[in-house]
């Protein structure tokens, strides 16, 4: 037996046992799936009173983040091949910030 033959799904509207487990489940018509999602994301997890900005500096477009010469070499390869082109937004080596991992904020927690 195959699934098709005992699962089916209307994509018109909900069933009604789904409905009844669903009670605030919401749908964002016109808004991009996954730039927009993500920043609504970002926005709802600093609520209370967070009021993040709707575009960042790679709004709209695909980015990618190496994070290593290997990676960086690897992205710059497959996108050549593909004939994309990039425009680079950052280049060099990483830095952590000043007193990044100087003191655990678990520390004193961990010793309890």
């Amino acid at each position: 037996m195959r699934a098709t033959e005992f699962i089916s799904e209307d994509t018109k509207k909900l069933h009604k046992d789904h409905k009844a487990v669903l009670s605030r489940a919401m749908q964002f018509h016109g808004v991009d799936q996954f730039y927009n999602i993500y920043r609504l994301g970002i926005m709802t997890a600093g609520q209370p009173g967070y009021e993040a900005p709707s575009e960042g500096p790679a709004s709209d477009t695909p980015t990618l983040w190496a994070y290593t010469d290997e990676e960086d070499e690897m992205i710059k390869k497959s996108a050549k091949a593909m004939g994309f082109n990039n425009k680079i937004i950052v280049q060099g080596k990483s830095a952590e910030p000043k007193g990044t991992h100087t003191t655990s904020p678990v520390a004193n927690w961990m010793k309890q």
